[in-house]
């Protein structure tokens, strides 16, 4: 059975950057999850810039942090416009439902942010197509799938057919039929 899961259904990603710690220590973690959400067809990003209070509130940290990590992200393939970056707070609960006093010269909350995020045109009238990224094997459960809808819909208990066709020294064959176990949401 199959298993449809985790950032392969994901419109927009949550990158979480330390404002406390040295940004190059962070720099190939975050280099390597926005590459991974990218791949999977995430196509916006919201870069929370976090423990502002470690910094003192620093607006010069901000933007110097902001500056070292948004030709990263745009490097691994995010467009300029699809990158929104704020400054939070979360341990004081700063900047993340309401602009936070600390915070003045912060132009959104991480709330206001997350609202600003567009909803991509689903194609959910066409039939079911998944492009797959990778597979695992997984004792007691099976075979998981993991890969971006491309279009139409699909629910727990649908019968689909895996495809390409097989070429092989018989000629063409389709691959095996397998029910849905399980989609994330």
């Amino acid at each position: 059975d199959l298993r449809i899961t985790g950032i392969s259904c994901a419109d927009a990603a949550l990158l979480l950057v330390d404002a406390s710690v040295d940004v190059k220590e962070q720099m190939s973690q975050l280099k390597q999850h926005a590459l991974i959400g990218f791949v999977m067809g995430v196509k916006q990003i919201i870069v929370t810039v976090n423990k502002m209070d470690c910094v003192g509130y620093s607006q010069e940290k901000y933007e110097w942090l902001v500056e070292q990590v948004k030709p990263v992200l745009k490097q691994v393939g995010f467009k300029s416009g699809a990158i929104r970056f704020v400054a939070v707070s979360a341990w004081e609960g700063h900047n993340l439902i309401k602009p936070a006093e600390t915070l003045p010269w912060a132009q959104r909350s991480l709330l206001d942010e997350i609202e600003l995020l567009t909803i991509p045109d689903r194609p959910v009238d066409k039939p079911f197509r998944l492009a797959a990224v990778d597979r695992y094997r997984i004792p007691g459960v099976g075979t998981v799938i993991v890969g971006t809808i491309v279009s139409g819909t699909v629910q727990r208990g649908t019968q689909i057919k895996l495809c390409p066709e097989i070429f092989g020294s018989q000629g063409p064959r389709t691959g095996p039929t397998t029910g849905i176990l399980t989609v994330e949401e």
